[in-house]
This record gives structure tokens, C-alpha cells and sequence, in this order.
């Protein structure tokens, strides 16, 4: 488990069993290691999920265009 991932879990073991939250959510570098958060019930937040969101909320859809400009050509 890496340094990251492996503060997490202890952060998120911490958090769960001293402050009995309602939601507790958990940052996490490697995806197959969730079950070990899945196990607290954790939202769990990967860094590709985190990446695809932020690049989603930067980068809204374009919107469509009603003007044609060779209507008239």
C-alpha cells in the first residue's frame, strides 16, 4: 500500500471509530485497495474519478448551435 493510501486508512480508522461520522469520505491512489475503506463505509474517491471530475467541471460541453451560417449562401 502506498504512504498516501496507507495515511488515508488510518486517518479513515481513526475518523470512524474516536468521531462515529455520517458520512465519511476517503481519498485513495490505488483503486484495488477500496475494499479495505469499503470495510469503514467509505465513499471512496480514486485519483482517475477526481481527474475525470475536475476535467469535466473545467471543461463544460459546448453548446449547440442554432445560427447556420450558409442559410443563405
Amino acid at each position: 500500500m502506498c504512504v498516501d493510501d496507507a495515511n488515508s486508512l488510518l486517518v479513515a480508522q481513526l475518523a470512524r471509530s474516536r468521531l462515529d461520522p455520517t458520512h465519511l469520505i476517503v481519498h485513495i491512489t490505488t483503486p484495488s485497495r477500496a475494499p479495505a475503506f469499503e470495510r469503514l463505509d467509505a465513499d471512496i474517491i480514486t485519483t482517475p474519478h477526481a481527474l475525470a471530475a475536475a476535467t469535466v467541471d473545467s471543461h463544460p460541453a459546448p453548446r449547440a448551435s442554432t445560427h447556420h451560417s450558409n442559410e443563405n449562401a
